[in-house]
């Protein structure tokens, strides 16, 4: 989805900073996703890289925050994480639910079992809406820049692509 450059709105339950400098704000689906948890390793190894372009990561869970440190402790987590139960985020931003791009996963049978054998999370630990797709944000200084929202579970931004954002 592309748009004009839109200013975030003040009133979100992110932390202050996210209105400065450059971020890749992500919605996920919840924190015990396989798809998600794929994803978002994918993007940490590529930290040092980011944080070189001046990037800051945020993800976003719809999962209670007792959920979410038990899988990304904060600890050993290089991004900062936060927990939307409320939905606010997703809905202001226009994040989406699809039965046609839950499905489109799960014909996938090879990203199905590589999400699935490198994540055993609990298959009863879904804790947001089943059907929603993941969403990414590119903000500079609280405006957003790009929108990229997900046509299947396991879709969204590559970190080449926000790093040639940062970086133009």
């Amino acid at each position: 989805m592309r748009l004009e450059k839109t200013a975030l709105p003040k009133d979100l339950p992110v932390p202050k900073e996210v209105f400065g400098g450059r971020w890749w704000i992500v919605l996920s689906r919840y924190a015990a996703c396989p798809f998600c948890s794929l994803r978002i390793d994918r993007v940490a190894r590529r930290m040092a890289e980011l944080r070189e372009a001046n990037v800051r990561l945020l993800v976003v869970f719809p999962s209670p925050q007792e959920r979410i440190d038990k899988y990304y402790p904060p600890s050993s987590t290089p991004f900062l994480v936060v927990s939307d139960t409320a939905e606010k985020l997703y809905d202001a931003l226009g994040a989406q639910t699809s039965v046609l791009g839950t499905l489109r996963t799960a014909i996938d049978l090879p990203v199905v079992v590589r999400a699935e054998l490198s994540y055993r999370r609990n298959p009863l630990a879904i804790d947001g809406p089943i059907t929603r797709q993941p969403a990414d944000y590119l903000v500079r200084d609280g405006t957003i820049e790009r929108i990229r929202l997900g046509r299947r579970l396991d879709d969204g931004l590559r970190t080449d692509a926000v790093l040639a954002w940062a970086r133009a």
